[in-house]
């Protein structure tokens, strides 16, 4: 009597698959993979345009540094069958990088009265650019003459920090530029007291 025997899937070898370097945070994990070369296949058959799903390793800008890429082969054109062949995942490098947002209307005095600092207090505006399903917490703001004095003061750099969000939103998924204000410095004028 013979023994059972069986015929196992022949490995194949995927080689130059890429993917972009980053991609911009959107709150997902989604990565897309350009498919490299399939070789290795019985002389005289040739497998379908292999496809791939690629995941990045965490949705996050902090974290995300790896895309696994996992194949699934296709039939030939001409009875050639996908289930004989094996295929591994890749693993392929990138990042994901912070979306930029947007800031509109904070604003400062037009003028503060000379105070020996550059201190200024800027009124935060609108925030806008999250992703969908996504709210960023308060965003503060520090704001700064680009001089202390009466004489060369003429603006306010607002420079914002953006908070985490109260659904587990992370700030450090996104960016915001700082913004540039007109303002001025007036002169201090002393109280004159009689004796």
């Amino acid at each position: 009597m013979l023994g059972a025997a069986t015929i196992t899937a022949k490995a194949l070898t995927m080689t130059g698959s890429s993917v972009a370097p980053s991609k911009v945070y959107d709150g997902n994990t989604t990565a897309t993979v350009t498919v490299g070369a399939l070789s290795g296949e019985v002389a005289g058959e040739t497998l379908g345009q292999t496809t791939a799903v690629g995941t990045f390793n965490s949705k996050n800008v902090v974290g995300a540094n790896t895309v696994t890429a996992v194949y699934t082969l296709v039939n030939g054109l001409n009875g050639e069958l996908a289930s004989n062949y094996s295929l591994a995942n890749d693993s392929l490098a990138a990042t994901i990088t912070a979306k930029a947002l947007t800031m509109t209307g904070s604003s400062v005095a037009p003028s503060k009265v000379y105070d020996g600092n550059t201190t200024a207090t800027v009124t935060v505006g609108a925030l806008s650019g999250e992703v969908a399903g996504e709210t960023l917490g308060q965003t503060t703001v520090v704001g700064t003459y680009n001089s202390k004095n009466v004489v060369g003061a003429s603006a306010v750099t607002a420079v914002y920090t953006l908070v985490n969000g109260l659904n587990g939103e992370l700030a450090s998924n996104y960016s915001l530029a700082n913004d540039s204000l007109a303002a001025t410095i007036t002169a201090n004028t002393p109280i004159v007291t009689g004796k």
